[in-house]
């Protein structure tokens, strides 16, 4: 094999003998050896995911080489490289699935909360009526859907001793026998 003539850029980055890097006006450029391959925006994550993948899976870099170099774990390569092997190209750029059930806490039923929170009704009784999860009734309160008025608060949090059993749903216990 002929050795070849080392044609990188002088400001840039080296990945490896036949790949370097650079940074041009907030672009990251790829050079194969005096040619630039891939470029991407600097702050396009998907993009750079790709490319490195690209890079590996085409032979020409190593994964130590991507993680010494751009200090990105072995976890992130390996995951963009078996995402493009698996999913391709276009999975770098499509929305990722999320869940999709719809919401519990439906305006209709945010309004009737509200109403009741308002009126002083215990959360807890609240959340049985409207047939959500307690848990749902108090994140929808923590993010600002609905406003808990102060006696409401107040009353929520001096429980009495035992009612905690109900406001979690928690019921039939038995005591251990003696």
């Amino acid at each position: 094999m002929q050795p070849t003539l080392p044609l990188i850029p002088e400001d840039a980055s080296p990945v490896n003998e036949k790949v370097s890097v650079i940074r041009e006006k907030k672009l990251v450029v790829y050079y194969v050896g005096m040619y630039p391959v891939y470029s991407h925006p600097e702050n396009d994550h998907a993009c750079f995911r790709l490319t490195i993948a690209q890079l590996i899976t085409s032979g020409i870099c190593k994964n130590s080489e991507i993680i010494s170099v751009f200090g990105v774990t072995k976890n992130c390569v390996c995951r963009a490289v078996k995402q493009l092997r698996k999913r391709g190209v276009k999975s770098f750029f499509q929305k990722r699935n999320t869940r999709k059930g719809g919401t519990k806490l439906t305006a209709t039923k945010c309004q009737k909360a509200q109403l009741m929170l308002d009126r002083g009704v215990p959360r807890y009784d609240i959340a049985d009526e409207l047939d959500i999860k307690h848990d749902t009734f108090r994140k929808a309160i923590n993010d600002g859907r609905l406003k808990a008025s102060r006696e409401t608060a107040e009353s929520s949090a001096a429980v009495l001793p035992g009612s905690w059993v109900k406001y979690w749903g928690l019921t039939g216990f038995r005591r251990p026998a003696a």
